[in-house]
Formats: structure tokens, C-alpha cells, sequence
């Protein structure tokens, strides 16, 4: 039992501790913690550097600048850069929304559709105004280079027209515009973009074009013509645009085959201060009759009056052949005087307020011609051939005045071009009447031929002493020699 008890009761043996050991088990632990430490805050800051860049890239990708564009109106721009800026803050919170990924893929795809379509913005505004755009931009340079007049009303509603307009943005990322009380509440309701073509409208702009040069390019494709006429033995020669031709120019001009007004006339009646739409006649006569001179002084004009010596020669040797047949024939036309009548203004004209007073008009029976008379008309000397004298009477100073009648012919020709002439010539000759005061020498060879004298002649006419005028004839009156 005492062995037993030796063995139980043994002192302990002391533990072996060893302080460098523990020291350093201890600084292994606090390296390891460290180290895991360190990559922990690694792969934190890795994910921070994820986070970073995805949301760089989303904000780069949903936070887009926004760009408007010039529609040509102040106004305009300034209402689609209300509408952008929404847009803008729209994106804004569309980023917000998808960087904090507490959405579902529903409304995920959502947004990014709508910030899709909000990304297209300048592109939806520009094809809903493009138009307007265009009707713009063309009305500007139209009245920049001249082509157009302005419409003060198209600039004061659509130009500068959209302060009062509102803007807006749909859930979906599209434009929106009010221009319209749709629903009666006092209020502009906003609609779709591009109904803004209704709230411009449509507009007419006005053509402003040159007057002289629409006129000028209108004669040069008009030629000349040649026309040739006669007075007595006068030969008239005119070279020019004919008048006829000149005012159906003018009118194809100024209307359109159904008769309304061109742009030209429009412009034209715009430059003289009128509106078209309600002009008068008289207006447009006038333009007509200013474009129908312009047109007739576009080309060079001729006139050339030449005598005939030819055939007033010819003419003379016939009255004196005829003359001189007359003669010879057993049978002559006797020549005689009528009875005496009152004179009427029928029979002579102008020349009714010269006759003396109570004169008798006599009428001629038979034949009574003279081979050449001169008259003096409007200035110029003028010579009537082969003179059959119907009637005669006297003035109040006592100076024979006759009527009759004379042949004249007139030779025409054919246009077969434009400034061509066929050689085919056709005469006509017509009786034409005329009236004038003779000299001295004429009435006696008038009596003569009547086998009469002067006196006689004067006496039948009831022309006496009593039916004189006043005033005494003034002999030195250079009259026509025959």
C-alpha cells in the first residue's frame, strides 16, 4: 500500500513554457490577420472599382448631352430647349433608378427604352419640325436675296409665335407640344409632336419678280413684222412688234388661260402698294396697257413715208387720157347743177360751221373730176387723185368748199415667217370721201367745166352781198395750187 501510495501521491513535473514561442505564435497570428485583413479591403476596393466603372459606364451611357438644333425661329429653339432640358433631368433620374438595382427586368427594360428614346430627342424634334424647318429657311432666303416679299403675319405667328407654346415629355420618352384647348378647361392640352404642323398652318409666300426683266425675256421671243400702207400716193412703211401681238403678250403675261391673276401681276400689284386679292379693274388695265408698251418699245421701230411719183404720174396721164376720150366721144356725159338745198353736217362735216349763212349746199350731176387736189390736214400736205366733186357750197368769207370722193388703193402682203414676206401682192381699191376749201383758180376751173361762171355759181349757192361776213377774206390766204 506504501508502494502505492508513492506512486499516487508523486510531486508534478513542471510544464515546459517557453515565452519566445508564445510571442511568436502570437505575431504569426497577427500576420495572418492582417494579411486577411488586407484582402478583404482588396476585394472591397475591387468591388468598389467594379461598382465605379459600371457606374461610369451607365452614367456615361444614359447621361448623354442633349443637343438642340436651330429650327430657323427664336421662339421655336427656345421651346424645344424647355423640352430638352426635362428630358435631361428625366435621365437624370433614370440613371438614379438603375444604378441603385433595387428594379425588377420588367422595369428595368423600361427605362432603358424610354432613356433610348430620350437620347433620340434631337433627332425626333428635327423630323416633327423638319418641314416647318424647310418652309422657314426658304421664306428667310427668300426675302434675304429679293424672291420673295415679306409676310409680316407668318413672322409675328410662326417666326417669333411659340412663347406661349408648352413642351413636355410622354412616359414613353417622346415630345409633347400644346398649341390647343382640346378639352374646353381654359388650358393648352399637350398632343403628340408632330401635331405642331397644325399649330404653324399653312402659309403662302409671295414671289417678288423683276417687272423689266419678266417683260424683257417675254419681247425677245416676239419678232418684228413689215407692213406697208398707202395714203393717196404716199407710201408708209412701219417695221416693229404690231400692236395686236404686243397685248395678247401682255395678257398671257399677266393671266392664266382661265383668266386669274399670275405671279407676275400679283408682284407687280404687291410693288405698287395693292393687294391682289382685292384689286380693281381699272388697276389692272393699267398694268396691261404699261407691260403692252414696254412690249411695243422693246424692239426697234421704223416708219418711212415716201411718195409714190410712180403712180401719181401714171395716174395723172390717165385723168388726161381719160379727159381727152371723154372729149372725143359724140355722146358726152353732160355735167349740170341740182337743185339747191339746205346744207347739213351728213354732208360737211367740219366744215359746217364755216358755211355763210343761208348758203345753199348745190349738188353736182354727172361728172365732175379733178385730176389732183391738195389739202392741207393737220399739218402736212396731202394730195387726193381723181377728185369726183358730188357737191359745193360757199364759207362766209366767200371761198368755194366742195365734197366728193376718190379711189385709193391699198397693196398688201402675206407673213409667211417669222420676219418673212411672200412677194405676192394684192391691190384694192375703195372710194373714200372727202371734203375741203378750194382756191380761186380751182372754182373757175369748176365753173368752166360746168360751162357756167363764178358769180353763177355763187348766185345758185344763194351766196350774196347779204350773207357776207363781217370780216373781210384775207387774200394773202396761201391755199393749194391745183
Amino acid at each position: 500500500m506504501a508502494g502505492n501510495s508513492s506512486s499516487a501521491y508523486a510531486a508534478a513535473k513542471p510544464s515546459s513554457f517557453n515565452l519566445a514561442d508564445t510571442i511568436a505564435q502570437q505575431d504569426k497570428l497577427n500576420l495572418a490577420h492582417q494579411d486577411q485583413k488586407r484582402q478583404e479591403q482588396q476585394l472591397e476596393q475591387q468591388r468598389k472599382d467594379k461598382q465605379f466603372d459600371r457606374d461610369e459606364k451607365l452614367r456615361e451611357r444614359l447621361l448623354k448631352s442633349i443637343q438642340n438644333y436651330d429650327t430657323g425661329s427664336s421662339s421655336l429653339n427656345e421651346l424645344q430647349s424647355r423640352i430638352i432640358m426635362q428630358a435631361v433631368n428625366r435621365k437624370g433620374e433614370i440613371y438614379n433608378k438603375l444604378r441603385n438595382g433595387n428594379i425588377g427586368d420588367e422595369e428595368r427594360i423600361k427605362l432603358e427604352m424610354e432613356n433610348m428614346n430620350l437620347d433620340s430627342l434631337p433627332a425626333n424634334l428635327k423630323v416633327a419640325t423638319q418641314n416647318f424647318t424647310k418652309m422657314n429657311n426658304e421664306y428667310m432666303e427668300g426675302v434675304k436675296n429679293g424672291s420673295l416679299f415679306r409676310n409680316l403675319d407668318f413672322e409675328r405667328k410662326v417666326l417669333n409665335g411659340f412663347e406661349n407654346y408648352l413642351g413636355g415629355i410622354d412616359e414613353n420618352g417622346f415630345p409633347l407640344v400644346g398649341f390647343k384647348d382640346i378639352d374646353g378647361d381654359g388650358k393648352m392640352d399637350l398632343m403628340p409632336w408632330d401635331n405642331l404642323k397644325d399649330g404653324i398652318g399653312v402659309w403662302e409666300f409671295q414671289p417678288k419678280l423683276n417687272y423689266d426683266e419678266m417683260i424683257s425675256k417675254m419681247s425677245k421671243g416676239i419678232g418684228t413684222v413689215k407692213t406697208k400702207d398707202r395714203e393717196g400716193y404716199d407710201v408708209i412703211t412701219e417695221k416693229g412688234i404690231p400692236l395686236d401681238i404686243a397685248q395678247v403678250s401682255a395678257k398671257s403675261l399677266m393671266y392664266d388661260p382661265e383668266g386669274n391673276i399670275k405671279d407676275f401681276t400679283k408682284s407687280r400689284l404687291r410693288e405698287l402698294g395693292y393687294d391682289y386679292k382685292n384689286v380693281n379693274e381699272d388697276i389692272l388695265k393699267g398694268i396691261e396697257r404699261d407691260v403692252t408698251e414696254r412690249i411695243l418699245n422693246s424692239k426697234d421701230r421704223e416708219s418711212l413715208r415716201e411718195r409714190d411719183t410712180t403712180s401719181e404720174q401714171g395716174a395723172l396721164n390717165r385723168a388726161q387720157s381719160e379727159r381727152h376720150f371723154r372729149a372725143s366721144q359724140v355722146k358726152e356725159e353732160k355735167s349740170g347743177l341740182g337743185e339747191a338745198v339746205e346744207p347739213t353736217k351728213a354732208t360737211w362735216g367740219s366744215h359746217y360751221k364755216e358755211l355763210a349763212k343761208d348758203v345753199r349746199s348745190i349738188p353736182i350731176t354727172g361728172k365732175v373730176s379733178l385730176d389732183a387736189v391738195s389739202v392741207k390736214e393737220q399739218g402736212k400736205n396731202k394730195t387726193y387723185s381723181n377728185v369726183t366733186i358730188d357737191n359745193y357750197s360757199y364759207t362766209k368769207d366767200g371761198k368755194m368748199v366742195i365734197s366728193g370722193s376718190y379711189p385709193e388703193g391699198k397693196t398688201t402682203r402675206s407673213l409667211v415667217g417669222l420676219n418673212a414676206w411672200s412677194d405676192d401682192k394684192v391691190t384694192v381699191a375703195e372710194n373714200k370721201k372727202m371734203k375741203t376749201i378750194v382756191s380761186k383758180e380751182t372754182e373757175s376751173r369748176i365753173a368752166k367745166m360746168l360751162n357756167t361762171t363764178t358769180d353763177e355759181l355763187k348766185q345758185r349757192a344763194n351766196y350774196t352781198s347779204k350773207n357776207m361776213s363781217n370780216e373781210l377774206p384775207n387774200y394773202n390766204d396761201e391755199l393749194p395750187d391745183f
